[in-house]
């Protein structure tokens, strides 16, 4: 802005006239455009003003009057008048004034766009892709933590659910993290308050990375830029991380302060908002005392009155009282069923977690079956029993305000119900000692038969080839049988528990009527003052008799969280927030020599100096008799086996030098037997890969030949109703579909995208059309990944470029596919060699 005459340089009379015709300012600032009309020699401003004359002429015309005044001889200039256009050809036009940017244009110019990688960029959008979630891996970076970007999707409270401030501060739980919450303004926030997650109440996410004067380093979520976030007052909550030190690191993650009882356990759960909980416990308690308030006011003095309208008033009173007590009471119900509904899954989550984080040789033993019930019991017999047994404690508060209640009207009655609500405390003591052992025994029953059921399912056809079916089927029988007993032992506690709570709750009430018509037929209290007691009586008898007819579910969850607890007392192979290198992109070079290892439990056989060669995207076929150690060999390479001699080499790096979580997950292996937690058809297959992509998931399945079998199923009803890859596999004990679990495990292993790809028996319990799949499958990935296959399918040995034959676990050939399988048909092994085919 061009500064105009100032003050100092011109006369008094002169400034009133220009401030007066808006030529200038109160600062002596000349307005652009602005101009004086009819300003003549004798003419004030203030005639000026009184005629209403719109300006005229130019703030120029003031300071040639000035001069003009000064010297009587001034030759004045004439006016500037515009030139015509072909005058002014060679007269360069001004250049405009620059007017300085705004503190928000400054931070735009300033910015510098984030190019992440692709699976930082999934991580993201699994997380929602909210500005929060793009926020996530500056704030790391900030934080100094160097983790792989699957750990972020490992760690997500629910993948593609939009990730909010709350979800990320329980994401950088799992991370080792400790959070504390500010609400402020960003000129409000110190130093002591970075690095942090500011969130703002219209969803803008901002990493403010560190503390400055003039500007604060950081990152926008929205825009995806790092640039100087100006110190202004936009108001959010600022969400401070510091790292946790690293002895608590070892167990922290979800559920690494894990409760030991269910009421600690469903408190966990409510304890984020106990303000709202109470009040609304509270007033709800409060209108169930309005019935029995009106019923003593109705018959203490409207009925002795004998006047209708006031009978019919208080009628309607309570009428009304209990109306807006149903709804209060199921709002009440709402917010504490909601939150407790997912903490089976929660629970099941965690222990999935830490399962994934204990040492192969801690699971060896177990067996498929073994390790789905564990996960079943884990889950602490779903969300059934937590809802129940939630909803019983949500009725305490107000069986607290009814013994007020009663204390109000009758202070000497009030302690028979106190009394009842002691011997409701002890029986429910009583009855919960009897009711866990109880409970523990129905879970180990069905836990074994429920093991069996699913093991023998996985050997059905051997046993049936064997002739061993019917030992197998008495032995299933027998164990439902004892299942059934143990759980019909287990309800029956149950059941004894909510007789004895009922029939407390009835002697409480008889005598607490009793007692008050003593005292009503000695003048002590009222009829109305009785029938209101009795009522807050019941209802106070009636929660805790319900709270102690839910023993067997508390039972349950106990028996639930036991098992947790032994989970968690196991040590990890590494810290569950520890950060954890990405998975290596391997190029699928595999040297093996003079290979062993030690004898495990069961009938697989150990390896004695084997060796084994593969360039990077060669197919190796490894065969053998049934546990001859081709299984073995692939369990060393995948880093589940260590060896006891000789050297396994990945891309000349010895694979005891790798780190063992990077190593399991850098080599995609995929078992004979493969198996499936109860969770949707994706999240089964991100097992394998978390931060693969939609594309990514698809081309697997189809290079599977599972996809059109995905896309036509469908399960559950109503709500419930799932299709394609959202489909629970909870309900599949067997194959729904020929080889459909078999393709659906290949393709997970195809999902890893690894450099290496073995296969353990991939042509066991598919169907023709998988196996036509599964070697169309090899031809193409030959020449991009190394696939080392462990077959004795002649169609599959026949694309190997090269094949291993173990015997004993020793080497008995190797070499060329042609001639190992000549080899083999002389033998009898095979029936067709490669130049009969």
């Amino acid at each position: 802005m061009a500064r105009g005459l100032p003050r100092f340089e011109a006369s008094d009379d002169l400034f009133k006239r220009a401030l007066a015709a808006g030529a200038i300012n109160a600062d002596g600032d000349a307005v652009a455009g602005a101009e004086i009309d009819g300003v003549e020699e004798g003419t004030s401003p203030a005639d000026t003003a009184t005629a209403g004359e719109q300006p005229a002429t130019a703030w120029r015309a003031l300071r040639l009057e000035r001069i003009e005044a000064m010297d009587q001889a001034a030759v004045l200039p004439p006016p500037l008048m515009p030139l015509p256009p072909e005058a002014a050809v060679d007269i360069a036009e001004p250049e405009p004034e620059e007017v300085p940017p705004t503190p928000r244009e400054l931070e735009e110019a300033l910015s510098e766009a984030v190019d992440r990688p692709d699976d930082w960029m999934t991580a993201a959008e699994l997380a929602g892709g909210t500005p929060v979630a793009h926020c996530l891996r500056e704030l790391l970076d900030a934080l100094n933590w160097n983790g792989a970007a699957r750990q972020i999707a490992e760690a997500l409270p629910e993948l593609g659910a939009a990730l909010t401030g709350e979800g990320a501060a329980e994401v950088m739980g799992r991370l080792g993290f400790r959070c504390r919450r500010v609400k402020a303004r960003l000129n409000e926030l110190g130093p002591q308050d970075f690095p942090a997650l500011f969130v703002t109440p219209q969803g803008d996410a901002l990493v403010l990375k560190s503390f400055d004067q003039n500007g604060l380093p950081g990152f926008d979520g929205a825009s995806r830029t790092r640039r100087p976030i100006a110190r202004d007052g936009r108001a959010g909550t600022a969400y401070v991380f510091t790292a946790v030190d690293p002895d608590a690191a070892q167990t922290q993650g979800a559920g690494a302060d894990l409760p030991d009882r269910p009421l600690a356990l469903i408190w966990s759960r409510l304890k984020a908002r106990p303000v709202a909980l109470a009040l609304t416990s509270l007033i709800s308690g409060g209108l169930a005392l309005a019935g029995p308030m009106l019923l003593l006011i109705a018959l203490d003095h409207a009925v002795p009155s004998g006047s209708l309208p006031m009978i019919l008033f208080f009628a309607g009173a309570a009428a009304l009282a209990l109306l807006v007590e149903a709804p209060l009471r199921a709002l009440r119900d709402s917010m504490v069923g909601r939150p407790v509904a997912g903490l089976p899954d929660a629970l099941g989550l965690w222990a999935l977690t830490r399962t994934l984080f204990l040492p192969p040789g801690a699971q060896r033993r177990a067996s498929a079956g073994a390790r789905r019930v564990r996960y079943d019991d884990f889950r602490a017999g779903g969300a059934g029993p937590v809802a129940r047994l939630a909803l019983a404690y949500a009725d305490l508060p107000a069986a607290l305000v009814a013994l007020a209640g009663i204390a109000v009207l009758n202070l000497s009655l009030v302690g028979l119900p106190i009394l009842g609500v002691f011997a409701l405390v002890i029986a429910g003591a009583v009855m919960g000692g009897l009711a866990r052992p109880a409970q523990a025994r129905a879970v180990r029953a069905l836990g074994g038969f429920l093991q069996r059921r699913r093991d023998f399912a996985r050997v059905a056809d051997a046993t049936r080839n064997a002739g061993s079916d019917e030992t197998f089927a008495n032995s299933l029988e027998q164990s439902e049988a004892a299942a059934d007993a143990a759980a019909r032992a287990a309800a029956g506690r149950g059941r004894l528990a909510g007789i004895l709570g009922r029939w407390i709750a009835g002697v409480t009430v008889a005598a607490t009527a009793a007692a008050g018509a003593y005292q009503v037929a000695d003048g002590g209290m009222s009829a109305g003052s009785l029938a209101a007691a009795l009522l807050l009586t019941w209802a106070a008898m009636g929660a805790g008799s319900r709270l102690l007819a839910r023993s067997g579910e508390a039972a349950r969850i106990w028996c639930g969280l036991a098992q947790l607890g032994k989970l968690q007392a196991m040590q990890p192979e590494r810290g569950l927030a520890a950060p954890s290198a990405a998975p290596r992109r391997l190029a699928g070079h595999v040297d093996v020599s003079g290979l062993s290892t030690a004898p495990l439990s069961g009938v697989e056989m150990p390896l004695d100096d084997v060796s084994l060669y593969a360039d990077p995207g060669e197919v190796v076929a490894v065969v053998g008799d049934y546990q001859s150690g081709k299984s073995a060999l692939l369990q060393v390479l995948a880093g589940l086996q260590p060896a006891s001699a000789g050297h396994a080499r990945l891309d000349g790096i010895e694979a005891a030098q790798f780190d063992p979580l990077q190593l399991r997950q850098s080599v995609a292996y995929v078992p004979e037997t493969p198996e499936f937690l109860p969770l949707s058809i994706e999240d089964n297959l991100r097992l394998m890969n978390p931060v693969a992509s939609d594309v990514d998931i698809q081309d697997a399945c189809t290079l599977a030949g599972v996809m059109e079998d995905i896309r036509v199923m469908e399960t559950g009803i109503g709500a419930n109703r799932r299709f394609g890859l959202a489909v629970d596999m909870t309900p599949f004990t067997r194959d729904p579909h020929p080889g459909f679990l078999k393709r659906l495990a290949l393709a997970r292993g195809y999902l890893r995208q690894s450099g290496l790809l073995l296969l353990d028996g991939p042509e066991r319990h598919l169907d023709p059309a998988g196996e036509q799949a599964l070697l169309a499958a090899i031809e193409q990935l030959r020449g991009e990944t190394t696939v080392i296959v462990a077959t004795d399918r002649p169609q599959i040995i026949r694309l190997a470029d090269r094949v291993l034959w173990l015997d004993g676990g020793r080497t008995r050939g190797a070499g060329p596919s042609a001639q190992v399988l000549q080899q083999l048909y002389d033998e009898g092994r095979v029936g067709q060699t490669l130049t009969e085919q």
